[in-house]
Parts: C-alpha cells; sequence; structure tokens
C-alpha cells in the first residue's frame, strides 16, 4: 500500500458490498450452544519458525536468542527526509520501544548516524526497496534486521510483467546475499489471493521465495461501516485466509509476517480503524500462525500527502509541512491517533509476555468451541492453544462484529481444573466437567489461562494471585 497502487483492486474486489450495521442482540441463556467444527486453528505443530537476533531462522524458542518482529512502517522522521540526520522532526525512537516496537519497516535512505540511533534505542531495521548497494553500506551494521526488497509487486494486475519482476528479486537477492549471508532477503505482498484470478499462483510463488513470508492486509474500509467481519465471505482474502495461506504455502518452515492496518483516510477506500478493530486483526493474525506483526503507518507527511491519510503517533501533529499539503488532521482526528497508537502499544506488550507460548510449538489437543448467540459467519470464533513451561494459554478471536456466548470443552485429558482470563480484569472462570462459558464481545479477543486440576502441575499454574506481567519470565532478547 506503500506505493498506493490500486490497479489490481478494480478487478479483483470490484465494489465491496455496503453493510448496515449489525442490529442489537439479546442472546437468551435458554438457545442451545452450536459446535464450531473450524475453530480450532493448528499452525506449528512441530515448532514454531521465527528469526533470532542475527536474521537466522530457527524452530525452537529460546529468550536469549529469539527476536519477536513487532514493527512500525514509515519510522524515519516526520517529514520521511531523503537525509534522515537533517530532517526536521525526528521520530521519538524512544517512544517506539517503550510502546514495545522492536523493528521498524521503511523504504527511506539510511544513513550511518539514524542507524545508530535505532541501535541505541534497541531497534531493528527492514529496509523495503532493498539494492545489493545497500547491503554493501548497510549490511553490517547491528541495527540491520533484513531485506524487502519489492514492495507490493503484485499490486498492479500487469500479470506480463510478473516474470521480469520475479527475474529482479533474484538477481536482487544473490546481489544482497554476497555482502549479508545471514539476513532474510523477502518481499511484501498485497492480501488478493482470490481462488479464481490470476494473482494467485504468483501470491504463492513469491511467499516460498522469500525467506520470510510477508503480506499487507487492510480490510477496514468505508464500505463496512462499521465492519462486519475480519472474514472475506466473497473473496475469501481476509486476515483469517491470508495468513492461513501463507502458512500452507511456505510449509510451516518459514516466518509468517503481517503488516496490518493503523492507517485510513477521510476520503477514498480504508476507513480508521477503531483501538477494537486494530486489537481483533492483531490476534487473528496471530492465531492463524503469523509470527511477526508490524503496523503501517508512523503518522507521517509520506502518508498525509501521499497515501491521503493519518497513520499512529503518541505525539502527532495537525500537518507535518509549512504549506500545510496533504491531509490536516482536526482535533478529532488527533485524539483518535493517539488512542490508536495506545492500543497497538498495550497489543505489542501483550504478545510480548505471551511470547514463550506463541512460540511453541501448537498445542494437538482436541478442545471444543460452541457458541451460542446471532453469528454473522459460520465459524465467527476461531482458537489457538499454546502451552510451554508448564503453562498453557488459550486465545480465542471473535472475528465477527457480533456478541457471543463462548463455551469452551476439554478432554478429560488435559485435568483443567480453572481458567483465568489474562489483559484484562476479569480475573478466574469457574470449570465444570472440563468446560468454561465466557461472554465474547464483538471482534473482541479473549486469553486465558488454563489452570491445572493437580497442584503438580506448578506453582506458577496455580496462583491466581500473581499477575501475568509479574511472572518470571521469559521474554525474547528484543
Amino acid at each position: 500500500m506503500r506505493r498506493l497502487t490500486f490497479i489490481l483492486a478494480a478487478t479483483m474486489i470490484a465494489a465491496a458490498p455496503v453493510f448496515s450495521a449489525p442490529e442489537p442482540t439479546t442472546i437468551s441463556p435458554e438457545s442451545p450452544f452450536r459446535l464450531l467444527h473450524h475453530a480450532r486453528q493448528t499452525p506449528h505443530t512441530t515448532g514454531v519458525p521465527h528469526l533470532d537476533q542475527d536474521g537466522r531462522v530457527r524452530m525452537v524458542y529460546d529468550p536469549r536468542r529469539s527476536f519477536l518482529p513487532l514493527g512500525l512502517y514509515h519510522g524515519l522522521n516526520y517529514l520521511d527526509s531523503l537525509d534522515p540526520d537533517h530532517g526536521a522532526l525526528p521520530a521519538p525512537f524512544d517512544a517506539f520501544r517503550r510502546a514495545g516496537f522492536t523493528y521498524v519497516h521503511t523504504n527511506k535512505a539510511l544513513s550511518q548516524a539514524y542507524l545508530d540511533r535505532l541501535h541505541q534505542n534497541g531497534l531493528r531495521m527492514v529496509k523495503s526497496e532493498a539494492r545489493p548497494e545497500d547491503a554493501e553500506r548497510w549490511g553490517r551494521h547491528p541495527a540491520m534486521l533484513g531485506w524487502d526488497v519489492f514492495d507490493e509487486p503484485d499490486s498492479d494486475g500487469n500479470f506480463a510483467a510478473y516474470p521480469g519482476r520475479f527475474e529482479a528479486f533474484e538477481r536482487y537477492r544473490a546481489g544482497i546475499r554476497t555482502p549479508d549471508p545471514m539476513r532474510p532477503i523477502f518481499v511484501n505482498t498485497v492480501a488478493w489471493i482470490h481462488a479464481g484470478h490470476a494473482n494467485r499462483p504468483w501470491w504463492v510463488k513469491w511467499h516460498q521465495a522469500g525467506d520470510v513470508s510477508c503480506h499487507d492486509n487492510y480490510p477496514i474500509v468505508h464500505t463496512q461501516t462499521p465492519t462486519r467481519s475480519l472474514l472475506d465471505p466473497e473473496w475469501g482474502q481476509g486476515i483469517p485466509e491470508t495468513t492461513s495461506l501463507a502458512v500452507e504455502a511456505t510449509g510451516g518452515t518459514k516466518p509468517i509476517w503481517v503488516i496490518l492496518q493503523a492507517y485510513g483516510q477521510p476520503d477514498g477506500r480504508w476507513r480508521y480503524p477503531s483501538p477494537i478493530e486494530a486489537r481483533c486483526m492483531a490476534y487473528t493474525a496471530l492465531v492463524h500462525g503469523a509470527t511477526g506483526l508490524c503496523w503501517f503507518t508512523l503518522d507521517v507527511n509520506d502518508a498525509r500527502i501521499n497515501a491521503t491519510g493519518w497513520g499512529i503517533s503518541p505525539t502527532p501533529l495537525a500537518t507535518y509541512n509549512t504549506q500545510q499539503k496533504g491531509v490536516v488532521a482536526t482535533t478529532d482526528d488527533l485524539r483518535r491517533i493517539q488512542e490508536l497508537w495506545h492500543e497497538v502499544a498495550r497489543v505489542n506488550h501483550e504478545v510480548r509476555q505471551l511470547l514463550p507460548c506463541l512460540y511453541a510449538p501448537t498445542s494437538p489437543a482436541r478442545y471444543r468451541v460452541l457458541v451460542r448467540g446471532q453469528a454473522l459467519s459460520d465459524t465467527p470464533v476461531r482458537a489457538l492453544l499454546k502451552s510451554a513451561d508448564g503453562r498453557r494459554v488459550l486465545i480465542a478471536v471473535n472475528v465477527d462484529n457480533m456478541p457471543l456466548d463462548l463455551r469452551v470443552e476439554f478432554p478429560p485429558s488435559m485435568k483443567v481444573g480453572g481458567v483465568r482470563r489474562l489483559c484484562d480484569k476479569a480475573g478466574r472462570l469457574p470449570v465444570s466437567h472440563s468446560r468454561f462459558t465466557d461472554r465474547i464481545g464483538p471482534l473482541g479477543v479473549r486469553i486465558y489461562e488454563l489452570l491445572a486440576a493437580s497442584p503438580q502441575v506448578g506453582k506458577h499454574a496455580l496462583d491466581p494471585t500473581e499477575g501475568w506481567a509479574s511472572r518470571p519470565g521469559r521474554s525474547a532478547s528484543v
């Protein structure tokens, strides 16, 4: 989306249907629960592919070596100067770090001082539109994380040009690999995987060719106000579908990065996400197999002018240029920009705390997910079960914009004696006959710790007074 080339959109997604707001619903306690046969997600059952500090792919989590990618696109200066060290309004790297980001992703020119400041703040860099000369110059800098050769090479529908682009990627990859033999080389694609369109085989080919699978998916649009579902029933190109295809296409052997929408336009296709929508996008990607997240975009001059919209920032301005070119933010816009920044930061910190479980193999346990209420899709709730160091975590995401009663049933062999909600104040939920019931809101996220029925499993799994963030732990070396 950085170049905003949308020719293919006209042929693939044509005119998106206009959805009205879902009607308010009351869930009758007398209604039966419905079993969701496809709720349980099982990506990465033998190991979770992710990067280490040097850019190598590894399958086993190591708190000293594993790297968690939580990225911010356009993390340059607010003016996106081509000479970052002399541009006005330098980006607040210390604020990026405090917000839980671990790397920035930019297509702008780099400099020694800029990379030095990143490194001093514990941040890494993915260079987009990378070329061999970039690796020659910056490949030894400790801030570098990876090389994104092409941004959205499949976005314009010019299929005759695709073979030439792929050959160029192979040439650039060979040229980058010489000065930098370790860090990942890849492309970032769009989300257009419609099964009946010629873009899909190229999408798969790009993701199989790179060292990392990376794509962007921006589902929050004006024609769905509010968002009806993160699924795409018409084209099959929602975040659940694209992330799952990325896992399938790479055979579960490559890191899966998803660039998510923290951006919107007052006019045009994309609507600014709410904090609830952003949170749902992030956890939907993780449940379906993402091992890294990035957010498009920092609220910068480039976004205001070329993308005609806003990003996120802890300290946004009405405009970033003296001529007031591009979109000028109102007081209400500035409030929303800051609110979304804080929600993304909240998600970043939660994911970092959950990392030992997220980077553990997905549990093969055959638990059951049931819902009660007016769902908008066949499988409105998606769930992922992880276990690490005696701690079991279940993440459930409601991809529909309707509230539901949720029931999870466990096989007796799992010996679940209690459930505690994490990342909120709800606390412990009762378990009866190896099952529990909860309410999950529209586009809601629930994160549960499953407590053992037997005290022998471990003190930390049983102590309900101990907060998640305060537990001894295991956080990645980010």
